[in-house]
């Protein structure tokens, strides 16, 4: 091998990748670590208009899919992941860390990678923070950029998302 070939695999070893997917004022952005080892992992952002979710809803599904907040992974040196890709199913969430994965999720090629996309504005949007209901049921007045809580059952109106999170805070979780 070359010198220039060894160089770039080095620099692949040794380099953070990044990567980011959009779609409206909806953004997720992440960082490769460690990428191509078996330790590879990804930290993600989950952002709307700029501002990233709080971690307080946990475990989220947007117009860019399905995503929980992974407060630290002991295996990586305790770093926290922040926002990753997730999938449900009957065995519990099911975070993802590597990035082909989280390529081909974010690709919408996986289907069992939620998502609340919808393409039309409803005619009239609540002013509500926020509206009880299930995943499979989006209230009829709920915004394209509306998501859901999966925790706490909401659908939750991102410009006033800091209003939920404060009240999730604010209640004890049920037993």
């Amino acid at each position: 091998m070359n010198t220039i070939a060894m160089f770039g695999v080095f620099l692949l070893a040794v380099c953070d990748c990044f990567g980011k997917t959009k779609s409206g004022d909806w953004e997720y952005q992440y960082e490769v670590r460690n990428p191509g080892t078996r330790s590879e992992f990804i930290i993600g952002q989950l952002m709307y208009k700029g501002a990233e979710l709080p971690k307080q809803l946990a475990h989220v599904v947007t117009p860019l899919g399905e995503f929980m907040f992974v407060e630290k992974l002991a295996w990586a040196g305790d770093v926290s992941p922040k926002w990753v890709p997730a999938t449900q199913d009957a065995n519990g969430v099911r975070p993802y860390y590597r990035e082909s994965v989280v390529k081909e999720m974010l690709s919408g090629k996986t289907e069992s990678f939620r998502s609340s996309l919808i393409q039309d504005q409803p005619a009239s949007v609540s002013g509500e923070a926020s509206m009880s209901g299930k995943l499979e049921e989006r209230p009829k007045d709920a915004g394209v950029d509306w998501f859901f809580a999966v925790g706490q059952s909401l659908w939750v109106n991102p410009v006033k998302v800091d209003a939920v999170a404060k009240d999730i805070v604010a209640k004890p979780s049920s037993p």
